[in-house]
């Protein structure tokens, strides 16, 4: 007799975000992670990495291990008999 593989499709909260679906943008962690005085302003230095002058990105951005759901699916293995 052919053994059947049984599988469940099961979910966890996403470790990057913890469940929340969005992240802090890394340009902003940088930024934040410069010592006081050093960044300057904030729009000439993101304009000095691309941005538009005037122009910002969002502080926080959907999370790219989950797209923003605050999970993740997969498939589990279960014990068959």
């Amino acid at each position: 007799m052919a053994s059947v593989k049984c599988q469940i499709r099961a979910r966890r909260e996403c470790t990057k975000c913890h469940g929340g679906g969005w992240v802090d943008h890394p340009l902003w962690l940088e930024f934040f992670s410069l010592p006081r005085g050093e960044a300057g302003d904030a729009t000439a230095w993101f304009a000095e990495r691309g941005f538009g002058l005037g122009q910002v990105p969002p502080e926080e951005i959907e999370c790219d291990e989950c797209d923003g759901s605050g999970h993740i699916e997969f498939w589990m293995d279960v014990a068959g008999g």
